[in-house]
């Protein structure tokens, strides 16, 4: 399918992300393996998505596993730096582009494999790594 040069720009600001069980460091078996077939990496990162401990609804806590969790765990973080960066003065020109970088950038990486990949894409989320690189 062909994009417009518009939708391209603004598909290139989207985090994708992968999930990983971050008990026994292991890849979510049902996380999304790239290239796509356009050729472009992807995910951009992995986050933890396996066995995290949320609300339940009603009350109390529960388990969530899946490559939705990892995507909300990807998003707070992304909300801490945006509130780190914007409210508290750090960075006041954050925009999600940047903040995409900076999340990218700040990825813990395995030592010896090769980054960008398509089954960790930069690396494993790391908000703390990503805020100490700026």
């Amino acid at each position: 399918m062909m994009y417009g040069c518009k939708e391209m720009i603004l598909y290139e600001y989207v985090i994708t992300v992968g999930a990983y069980d971050y008990i026994d460091q292991s890849v979510y078996v049902g996380s999304g393996r790239g290239p796509m077939s356009d050729g472009r990496m992807k995910p951009d990162l992995i986050a933890p998505g396996v066995n995290v401990i949320g609300p339940k609804p009603g009350g109390g806590y529960t388990t969530y596993v899946g490559t939705s969790t990892a995507a909300a765990v990807t998003a707070s973080a992304a909300v801490l730096l945006m509130q780190w960066a914007i409210l508290q003065g750090n960075l006041p020109e954050m925009n999600t582009r940047i903040a995409r970088n900076i999340l990218i950038r700040g990825a813990a990486r395995r030592r010896g494999a090769v980054y960008p990949n398509p089954i960790e894409g930069f690396g494993r989320l790391d908000l703390r790594n990503a805020i100490s690189s700026i």
